[in-house]
């Protein structure tokens, strides 16, 4: 195949008057040239009669564009290398192909409305982008750095104590394509995020998705003190947020609150204390999908709230505290969650006794699926209470369980922990009334034993997994 063209003639049609050739320039044609001409003009029809023949010719042309969306999830980068392979990004890679192709990847709009921006220097060629292809498609947008667009005034190093503001071109930018954004993603930090939202920047009429993610700056005003964001976002469509040590944006009272969040939070560092994280709960009692990552937890120093707080509508949940699980139980004990169905518990840390990892289970009696990631002896604590009770009777705890993903922090399997996992499958996946049977059982890493006989022996079906999730050793997956 011939050499595609840059990426600048890309859509320039191929004909004299398109190329630089000044208006009184007398053309010379020789016998040669017309030669050639015809060759170019048979070996044309040849190639598209080939490429009529082919079996991609034959597919409709939505679903071209829906491989070409499918394959462009990642955001593509505008890299300042732009002719080269490695630095071009997906839509010119696209485009380099065949004319049918090529033709196909210039008319889908949503593929050419996903850009990351990285210097004030690309700014103009996606706005040039965006009015050429997009056709008005909501927008996704990748700020790396804000910092690269802050203009700081005073010598450099030495405006710790200065208001920033963004660069012309990106104030600009942002003035016009706001309100055309449905995606926004930026990497900085208060200050430079704060720059970017205030005064006429608040308005985001068509904004689906927020993500603020921390980056450090050594010359940004000390971060020691918590303040108030200074900005008030207006977001009527805003559907979920992802926050990386950023507080909770402050919204208009005709903004939408997002129903999905998911937040970085280091409790009693970096400024965010036990008191500002329940009251960032209480601003989230719309939320349907909660994903916390707390850090620093053990180390809280200010007092925990009296009372329970409100989250009537959560449904599906993830915490994650690596080494502080009993903090994570009385966190949880201070929710209200009358509706969870969906609770995961990656890296729950070391609690042997599993009485903090009981404490929790208790506080979700409507709990349908439960994944969790531990320590051998907190999951041997686990299943001998979702069958038996101090009484020796059948408790309730967790009655409506169906589905359980126990991911184990070892290798080595051991006698009680498979006598208790047949022991729930006995009386969970043919329970008494009032209890819901146990649909699904996964078990990480799988077991070397003859367990997988005695589960089939029960009326389940059991089959080996080559890869569990987080590990490279092999699963046990058992339906009923």
């Amino acid at each position: 195949m011939s050499s595609s063209p840059s990426p600048a003639l890309m859509s320039i049609p191929n004909s004299p008057s398109a190329l630089s050739i000044g208006d009184n320039a007398p053309v010379v044609c020789t016998a040669d040239d017309l030669c050639r001409e015809d060759q170019l003009d048979e070996l044309t029809r040849s190639n598209a009669a080939h490429n009529a023949r082919l079996p991609v010719a034959r597919l409709p042309d939505d679903v071209l564009q829906t491989i070409f969306e499918i394959n462009s999830q990642r955001i593509p980068v505008m890299h300042s290398a732009l002719g080269t392979p490695r630095g071009m990004p997906y839509q010119m890679q696209v485009s380099h192909v065949c004319r049918h192709w090529r033709r196909l990847a210039l008319q889908t709009a949503t593929l050419w409305a996903k850009f990351a921006v990285d210097s004030p220097n690309r700014l103009r060629s996606i706005e040039h982008l965006i009015l050429k292809r997009t056709k008005g498609t909501l927008l996704d947008i990748l700020i790396w750095d804000l910092h690269r667009f802050l203009v700081r005034p005073g010598p450099p190093y030495h405006f710790r104590d200065r208001a920033s503001k963004l660069t012309p071109e990106l104030a600009l930018f942002m003035e016009k394509y706001l309100p055309q954004i449905s995606a926004l993603s930026i990497n900085g930090c208060d200050d430079s995020v704060n720059s970017l939202f205030m005064g006429q920047h608040t308005s985001a009429q068509a904004l689906v998705t927020l993500r603020l993610t921390w980056r450090f700056c050594p010359n940004v005003p000390d971060r020691s003190l918590l303040s108030e964001n200074p900005y008030t976002l207006v977001t009527p469509n805003l559907h979920s947020i992802q926050l990386n040590s950023f507080t909770l944006p402050k919204f208009s009272p005709c903004s939408r609150m997002p129903t999905t969040v998911r937040a970085i939070r280091y409790v009693e560092t970096h400024r965010f204390t036990m008191t500002h994280l329940f009251q960032e709960l209480a601003c989230l009692t719309e939320v349907k999908a909660l994903d916390y990552v707390l850090h620093c937890f053990g180390q809280s120093t200010t007092p925990w709230p009296a009372q329970k707080h409100q989250l009537p509508r959560l449904s599906t949940c993830q915490l994650e505290c690596p080494r502080h699980p009993e903090c994570l139980a009385r966190f949880v004990q201070l929710l209200s969650l009358p509706n969870l169905r969906w609770l995961s518990l990656p890296n729950f840390g070391v609690d042997i006794s599993g009485d903090s990892l009981l404490a929790i289970l208790q506080c979700v009696p409507m709990l349908a699926h439960l994944s969790i990631h531990t320590l051998r002896r907190t999951i041997l604590a686990m299943l001998h209470r979702l069958v038996l009770n101090a009484d020796n009777v059948q408790m309730t705890l967790l009655p409506r369980l169906k589905t359980l993903d126990l991911m184990i922090m070892s290798q080595s399997s051991s006698a009680n922990l498979r006598e208790a996992i047949e022991r729930l499958a006995r009386a969970r996946c043919h329970p008494q009334a009032g209890v819901t049977p146990l649909e699904k059982l996964s078990i990480y890493p799988s077991f070397k034993d003859n367990i997988v006989e005695n589960l089939e022996s029960l009326g389940l079906t059991v089959r080996t997994l080559p890869n569990g999730p987080f590990t490279r050793f092999p699963a046990l997956e058992c339906t009923l």
